[in-house]
């Protein structure tokens, strides 16, 4: 399965903040997807999940999302900005 641009931009920030929990709002802030309806996050959320593994991603109840550890064997490709301004 792969991910689209947009689950991959969620995923990038999970990366970016493994170990902690990260709220709805701030992870769709640092994905750059603020214009979208708080639901609309949690459905991509779903699909990254099934990506990156029940037991890696997981839902802090009342509080957001926490990335624990990425799952072996699971590669995130750097965001195309990144690739584009060569950092």
């Amino acid at each position: 399965m792969t991910l689209n641009d947009r689950e991959l931009a969620l995923l990038r920030v999970l990366v970016e903040s493994r170990g902690r929990v990260v709220t709805r709002s701030e992870l769709a802030r640092r994905a750059g997807l603020r214009h979208l309806q708080p639901r609309r996050v949690d459905v991509l959320l779903v699909s990254v999940r099934r990506v990156a593994g029940a037991d890696y991603l997981q839902n802090v109840r009342g509080r957001g999302w926490m990335l624990t550890e990425l799952r072996e064997g699971l590669v995130v490709p750097p965001a195309e900005s990144a690739l584009a301004t060569g950092t």
